[in-house]
């Protein structure tokens, strides 16, 4: 005798594993985390904070108004320490999905990249977060920074 109630919970519980296994481990900060910072960033100039055990770190955004699927060139001065850097921009209050996107060295302690955020098609006015984390050899360090976007 089948139990379809049975089943339905079961493609259920496998659905759910498919859906938010994968996104609760991306969210998951990397085990070798050596320190984090938050930090807001009003967009209309480079944001700055200080990472204890690093040192200094510059963020900016153009355009600094994030328009939605639109070129965002983004620009991180890290000390000489980081060796590698990503960049991925999480909705504030709403789950847009994680894209973590490697930032490019153009010379010492400089990286870049062009990425786009997504459209939200319930809130036009979508709060962005951009989590930064800077790669060294003894681990990772790892900064969110609240943007505030011109208007």
């Amino acid at each position: 005798m089948r139990h379809p109630g049975i089943q339905v919970i079961c493609l259920g519980l496998l659905m759910l594993g498919i859906v938010v296994l994968p996104t609760w481990l991306q969210r998951q900060p990397p085990a070798e985390l050596l320190g984090s910072a938050t930090s807001d960033c009003a967009l209309g100039a480079p944001c700055h904070t200080e990472l204890p055990g690093l040192g200094a770190v510059q963020l900016s955004i153009q355009p600094p108004t994030l328009p939605h699927d639109q070129p965002l060139e983004v620009s991180v001065q890290a000390p000489a320490a980081v060796r590698e850097a990503s960049v991925q921009f999480i909705g504030k209050e709403m789950y847009m999905g994680l894209q973590p996107v490697p930032l490019i060295p153009d010379d010492t302690n400089h990286y870049r990249t062009s990425t786009r955020i997504s459209y939200c098609t319930v809130d036009s006015a979508m709060r962005w977060q951009a989590e930064v984390r800077l790669h060294t050899n003894a681990g990772v360090y790892q900064i969110t920074f609240s943007l505030e976007p011109t208007t």
